[in-house]
């Protein structure tokens, strides 16, 4: 699984971009007094085409303030606006007497109003916070992550190194036998080409990679590995859903096959072009096609698991993967049908 740091919403990133006003109070109470000062003298010259609505130039100024400066300088500029509102503005004009319940009821509504935009905006703000800390905690596991993912890769490495040595050792003491020696570089091929799909699988920075792109690279993996001159691979990979335990398993397959393709379509190396074709099933599930355009399959081959190794490890591999395995002779050459189940 890799882990992504997700978009902001844009009002978050505004927040973000004005956190340093809001971190000086002073640059606050500055903005409230301005804008305070600008309201009024917008109020007092329209004058009576507003009557009815004291506060209408108040209203942006509390907003203002307490987005750009937080919450104390907002209500600060709250109180003046509400202030100069009901001295100027509300009747009787030029004083503060509290007429019952006209004037009780114009201040309730003002009070309710900035009250409602303060609050929204420090939830916001809270918000902004709240995303700060899930993000810097996200980057966190992203770097914890590939620590351990390069320490585990660091000993698997190891490991199969360390499996590889034994191989080569053995194989010095095996005598001139053709069967053991082949048996034995089967292995460490094997071995060579399950470290790199396991590396590639598990890498945070490769996890989103298409599954084309992993299956181009494995075709050439077992390309090189197997040393055939003249042969390329082409993959087509429309969208199909596999567990991730479970796409190594398929990678191993398509690998046996490729090899398999390899010695046996191709033994007197290319020109030559493997195909690899992952796509839905029409019949239900999914489908990995591996065709070749090499000599074909040969009249007396039954299609067993016991035609050699190579087969019974696909066949055994199919059984993990409750998949079925079909083989088609083309012209040219031979395509292996791999059907198994999504999810």
């Amino acid at each position: 699984m890799r882990i992504e740091a997700v978009p902001a919403p844009p009002l978050l990133r505004l927040f973000d971009a004005t956190a340093g006003l809001r971190a000086k109070p002073r640059l606050g109470y500055g903005v409230a007094l301005a804008g305070f000062l600008v309201a009024l003298a917008l109020r007092l010259a329209v004058g009576g085409a507003l009557v009815g609505y004291p506060y209408i130039t108040f209203f942006p100024v509390v907003v203002v303030t307490t987005f750009l400066g937080g919450v104390r300088p907002g209500l600060f500029a709250a109180t003046i606006c509400g202030l100069a509102a009901w001295y100027w503005f509300i009747p009787p004009e030029r004083s503060f007497a509290l007429l019952w319940p006209s004037t009780a009821i114009a201040l309730a509504f003002y009070v309710l109003v900035v009250g409602v935009e303060i609050a929204l905006i420090h939830l916001m703000e809270l918000s902004r916070a709240r995303y700060a800390a899930e993000e810097a905690r996200a980057r966190a596991l992203l770097a914890e992550q590939r620590t351990l993912f390069h320490e585990l890769q660091h000993r698997v490495s190891n490991n199969m190194a360390f499996v590889a040595a034994l191989l080569t050792l053995q194989r010095r003491h095996v005598g001139g036998d053709p069967a053991a020696l082949a048996a034995l570089d089967a292995a460490r091929a094997r071995l060579d080409v399950m470290g790199r799909i396991h590396r590639r699988l598990y890498d945070p920075d490769a996890a989103q990679a298409g599954m084309d792109r992993l299956l181009v690279d494995l075709c050439d993996d077992v390309v090189q590995a197997v040393g055939v001159k003249g042969v390329g691979c082409a993959v087509e990979a429309e969208r199909v859903t596999i567990a991730h335990h479970r796409l190594l398993t398929l990678a191993l397959i398509a690998t046996e096959i490729v090899t398999n393709a390899l010695k046996h379509a191709y033994p007197d190396g290319g020109p030559g072009e493997i195909r690899l074709s992952l796509g839905p099933d029409p019949a239900g599930g999914a489908r990995l096609v591996v065709a070749d355009d090499g000599s074909g399959l040969p009249e007396s081959f039954a299609g067993t698991s016991r035609e050699g190794l190579g087969m019974r490890i696909v066949a055994e591999l199919a059984r993990q993967l409750e998949a079925t395995i079909a083989w088609e002779r083309r012209e040219p050459g031979t395509a292996v049908v791999v059907r198994f189940p999504e999810g």
